[in-house]
């Protein structure tokens, strides 16, 4: 059981350390681009989940550590330890594998949404809200 919460700490440090990754690529790109906004987000954002090896890895690593928290809960049934923070580790670890795909299923048709509507000609600072001042091109934005 002990080896499991040692697990589980790689687990959410790994989970942190790809939060900070993928914002930063997803910054770092749009950043570098002519034209900003929510079809650019995406497009980026699909670039790195096909293309990005770090991702591969990172995908891999996230369902691998799905299937360990359901052997962690498992385990400390069988074991018969006292303490519920192995069970409430491995919960909460899997509460963030369920709220991050819920989460990235949201954040694609946002995007997707506000990305077709892009190309009907809407523009709006509902938008820039949501997507920070990359969607504003001409950078005329609040200062």
């Amino acid at each position: 059981v002990s080896s499991f919460c040692n697990g589980a700490i790689v687990l959410g440090l790994t989970n942190c350390a790809f939060a900070f990754y993928m914002q930063w690529r997803l910054v770092a790109a749009l950043r570098s681009a002519d034209e900003g906004g929510a079809r650019a987000m995406l497009q980026e954002a699909s670039t790195i989940v096909l293309y990005d090896v770090v991702f591969c890895i990172y995908v891999l690593l996230f369902a691998a550590g799905v299937i360990f928290c359901f052997f962690g809960i498992g385990w400390w049934q069988t074991c018969g330890v006292d303490s519920w923070s192995p069970f409430w580790s491995a919960f909460l670890l899997l509460m963030f594998a369920l709220w991050s795909g819920v989460f990235s299923c949201c954040w694609g048709l946002s995007l997707g949404c506000w990305g077709a509507l892009e190309g009907l000609g809407v523009s709006s600072s509902v938008a820039r809200l949501f997507f920070g001042a990359a969607s504003d091109a001409s950078g005329s934005g609040p200062q």
